[in-house]
């Protein structure tokens, strides 16, 4: 019953900690609506798969992270920051292609550089932000959640739990997303693309700049 109950917890802690509200989420987002279905969900998989070394850590104890982010936390949100703003940048300045159509940019999805490339970049993005750590510490700590290292099987299946929960949110919002396309315009997307990268752009200035005020 116990590990019923801890699987459904770390369901619920995937799905919360996965809704794109952050730079890597909403680029998620935007790779799903101009390059497909599983241009997005692969994305997202890859921040999912970052956050799940985090989710072991903060399991295991693992204080050194502690250590890192007190010495570089300056180093690692400046390096974040200017990465977000060249990201989002770039996907404004992909907006221009005007002739460009989805169904154009579905076309590369069967590609396995790009899926490889698609994977990897969120993962390492998600692996240099260590602040996750303290995501997980926190979300663990509201929900009531003791996990003693010791217990290596039932920590493995709480993991797994949280990446199945990752994994279900976003297959829902990368359907909901391949959905919209059928009712919505071209130019629609455009205009979202564009939102998004401002969107990610503005993460990666407050992140410099926040870091700049500090110092």
């Amino acid at each position: 019953m116990f590990e019923t109950i801890l699987i459904l917890k770390g369901i619920i802690i995937g799905m919360i900690v996965c809704i794109p509200v952050g730079p890597l989420g909403l680029l998620s987002v935007q790779r799903s609506m101009s390059k497909g279905q599983l241009i997005g969900l692969l994305s997202g998989m890859g921040a999912s798969v970052s956050d799940s070394i985090y989710c072991t850590l903060a399991i295991f104890g693992a204080s050194f992270i502690n250590d890192i982010l007190e010495k570089y936390t300056y180093l690692i949100n400046e390096v974040m920051g200017i990465l977000f703003f060249i990201v989002g940048l770039s996907i404004i300045l992909s907006t221009k292609k005007k002739n460009r159509t989805i169904k154009d940019r579905e076309g590369i999805e069967n590609k396995k550089e790009q899926l490889i490339y698609t994977f990897t970049s969120t993962f390492m993005m998600g692996l240099s932000n260590p602040m996750t750590f303290f995501v997980f510490v926190t979300a663990f700590t509201k929900l009531g959640i003791d996990l003693q290292p010791e217990n290596i099987i039932q920590n493995i299946l709480f993991i797994l739990s949280i990446l199945l929960g990752s994994c279900i949110l976003w297959i829902i919002i990368t359907t909901i997303i391949k959905s919209t396309k059928k009712v919505l315009n071209v130019k629609v997307f455009i205009y979202m693309d564009r939102i998004i990268g401002l969107m990610i752009c503005l993460f990666g200035i407050f992140s410099i700049l926040k870091e700049v005020i500090k110092f």
